[in-house]
C-alpha cells in the first residue's frame, strides 16, 4: 500500500485423507489477509501487525464439517544490540500478540469438547541481524522463541520472522 504499510491477502485449499481410511476424504481451506505497519524511525524500529483468517474442513460424504476465524494484533520493537553479528548491526526485538478466535478453538484430546480457547496471547523475543543467515538450508535474518497461553494451555513457538 505504501513504503511502511503492507497488505498481505492470502488463500489455500487442499485435499487430504486418513492413514487408517484412505476412503475418509477432507476439504480443506484458509484464507484471510495480513497487515503490517512499520512505524517511522530506524534507532528503534516498532511495527504492528494484523490478521484476519478463516479455515475449515468438510468430510467429502458431507458427514462433518468445521470452520474457524481469528483476528490477530501484535506490537513488535527492535533494539540496537551492541555487537556486530555477521558483519553488521543486530537487534534484539521483542513482541506481544493478541488472537481471538471467532468459533472458540477446541482440540480433540483429551477430550472432545472439554478444552476451548477462545483467546489466545503470545509474548516473545527475537535476534535478527543485518543480513540474512543459512540454517538448516534456508536464509534467516531473525531467529525467535515466543512463548503462548490461553486458558489452560501453554506452549512454544520457534519463528524466523515476526508473524505479520
Amino acid at each position: 500500500m505504501t513504503e511502511r504499510w503492507r497488505l498481505k491477502p492470502f488463500a489455500q485449499a487442499g485435499m487430504g485423507s486418513e492413514f487408517t481410511d484412505p476412503k475418509l476424504v477432507a476439504y480443506m481451506y484458509t484464507g484471510g489477509v495480513k497487515s503490517l505497519y512499520r512505524f517511522a524511525g530506524d534507532r528503534y524500529p516498532v511495527s504492528l501487525g494484523n490478521a484476519l483468517f478463516v479455515a475449515g474442513y468438510r468430510i467429502k460424504d458431507g458427514s462433518e464439517k468445521q470452520g474457524i476465524g481469528s483476528f490477530q494484533i501484535g506490537l513488535n520493537m527492535g533494539t540496537p544490540w551492541s555487537m556486530n553479528l555477521w558483519n553488521g548491526p543486530a537487534y534484539f526485538n521483542t513482541h506481544v500478540i493478541a488472537t481471538s478466535y471467532y468459533s472458540r478453538l477446541a482440540f480433540a484430546n483429551p477430550e472432545p469438547g472439554k478444552l476451548q480457547v477462545h483467546r489466545e496471547y503470545q509474548i516473545g523475543f527475537s535476534l535478527r541481524t543485518a543480513r540474512p543467515v543459512s540454517l538448516f538450508g534456508f536464509d534467516a535474518d531473525t531467529l525467535g522463541l515466543g512463548f503462548r497461553f490461553a486458558d489452560n494451555v501453554r506452549g512454544l513457538s520457534l519463528y524466523t520472522e515476526f508473524p505479520f
